[in-house]
């Protein structure tokens, strides 16, 4: 099933009125927390006091706004999650917020879901990436010349070296369910080294280890 929320559209900062969606299927629950910010996290908060019969709890919690620091504890304690993915990674420096922040991670730890012995999981798309180092280079630069054609600058109009990296693993997080089971797992560079886990969700919500068989 999909539950949509079309939460409190509002004037202003458009992360306000983000979509969230809540994706159940059988025993497992998905919230993709969209760009949800401190203020809309604290009014989801307060409608969910206020209905009892509504809830946002749920096993994996896609990290509203990239890990951001304007995010509300008393919303995290209610998805209590066991498995959180943030999605970060800026490729521009231009673009950069210095996310995930330390204190969401801090939170996330603490609001989320402990059942047994199964330790909760806090995954983060840039950390699971990997880039090889590839030396320095130089690229060819060309200026255009009369009639359309191109003409190497000189070497003193040269751009100087800088160092150069190719993404060999893109930090995708994937989790799979059959309703019941979950497996999460990341990609890795290595052919020997992997990092993946699995759980079971019961119908009352109590989580279990399971095994994980690498092939």
């Amino acid at each position: 099933t999909v539950t949509g929320i079309d939460h409190f559209r509002a004037f202003g900062d458009p992360n306000r009125g983000t979509i969230v969606l809540r994706l159940t299927h059988g025993n497992v629950s998905f919230l993709l927390g969209g760009d949800l910010n401190r203020e809309s996290e604290r009014r989801l908060a307060d409608y969910l006091q206020q209905h009892p019969q509504a809830t946002i709890r749920a096993e994996i919690l896609k990290v509203p706004h990239h890990g951001s620091h304007d995010f509300d504890p008393t919303f995290l304690a209610q998805v209590a999650p066991f498995v959180s993915v943030v999605s970060s990674g800026d490729d521009n420096a231009s673009r950069e917020y210095v996310h995930p922040r330390a204190n969401l991670l801090a939170a996330l730890g603490r609001a989320s879901r402990v059942s047994g012995t199964a330790q909760p999981l806090v995954f983060c798309t840039e950390l699971a990436a990997f880039f090889e180092y590839k030396g320095k280079v130089t690229p060819e630069q060309h200026r255009t010349v009369a009639g359309g054609g191109l003409a190497k600058l000189p070497d003193s109009e040269l751009m100087a070296p800088f160092d150069a990296f190719e993404r060999l693993v893109w930090g995708a997080v994937r989790c799979h369910t059959d309703g019941q089971r979950v497996l999460v797992a990341v990609e890795s560079a290595s052919a020997t080294i992997k990092e993946a886990y699995a759980f079971r969700v019961d119908a009352t919500g109590t989580i279990t280890e399971d095994t994980v068989e690498m092939l």
